[in-house]
């Protein structure tokens, strides 16, 4: 199975928008537990005067980088409008594949869960290492699409076509590592993590003590919903 990576037309941004402006209160899931987890991935020589979260909906991970190295330029871009105006920081509309910004304007380049819905990935991912500073760093939170619901149910299974009319395909870790050191980015590292979240539902729970014990890196492809990845120009 292989995530088409470069699709999508005006057609499909148009649907998209329409889509998340019906959605808008579905998409602060994590629970602050995760959002440290999420964090402790970026390095202690991490700093962020200007930073810039594509596709930060509302902006709850945009709060948490805020804090933690209390930015006095946070910018949120994302193809919703009604998203936006819940954004506490710089809204800016518009998509990856066309970010307004000047060359290095940005210090950290952020997506949570926003990469599997890009239609030009490789084309979004440049544009990122366009707009940032030398040695600026990106991180990215994205699902696993090793695990067995991405490939069984989403990917893969009976709610493929469902998912896909928001171009809704997983990433695979191993081909976002090769797209982003075609571009130039360095010291490229990922981590496969699971979440607990705010609401878990039961399968969440039996996901996340399924996830506890410690398991070589050939198993946790296969076991853990997520992962989080983090580099730098």
């Amino acid at each position: 199975m292989k995530r088409r990576y470069s699709l999508g037309d005006q057609e499909t941004l148009t649907r998209e928008m329409d889509y998340y402006n019906k959605i808008e209160g579905c998409y602060e899931p994590l629970s602050e537990s995760d959002y440290n987890v999420i964090l402790s991935h970026l390095p202690d020589s991490t700093r962020a005067s200007a930073i810039l979260e594509v596709g930060c909906g509302s902006g709850a991970f945009g709060q948490r980088l805020e804090r933690r190295f209390a930015s006095p330029l946070n910018v949120g871009l994302d193809v919703s409008f009604n998203l936006l105006c819940r954004h506490p920081f710089a809204p800016v509309l518009g998509n990856g594949q066309s970010l307004p910004f000047q060359n290095e304007s940005f210090d950290l380049i952020a997506a949570s869960a926003a990469l599997h819905h890009i239609h030009n990935l490789p084309q979004t991912l440049a544009e990122m290492f366009r707009c940032l500073k030398p040695s600026g760093r990106v991180i990215f939170i994205e699902p696993n699409a090793d695990h067995p619901y991405r490939r069984i149910v989403v990917d893969g299974g009976f709610l493929r076509d469902w998912f896909l009319k928001t171009t809704d395909e997983s990433v695979f870790p191993t081909d976002l590592v090769a797209m982003l050191q075609t571009i130039g980015y360095t010291n490229i590292q990922f981590q496969y993590v699971t979440f607990q979240n705010r609401r878990p539902s039961l399968l969440g729970r039996i996901q996340w003590w399924i996830t506890r014990p410690r398991l070589p890196r050939g198993l946790e492809r296969f076991v853990h919903a997520w992962f989080v990845l983090v580099s730098e120009k």
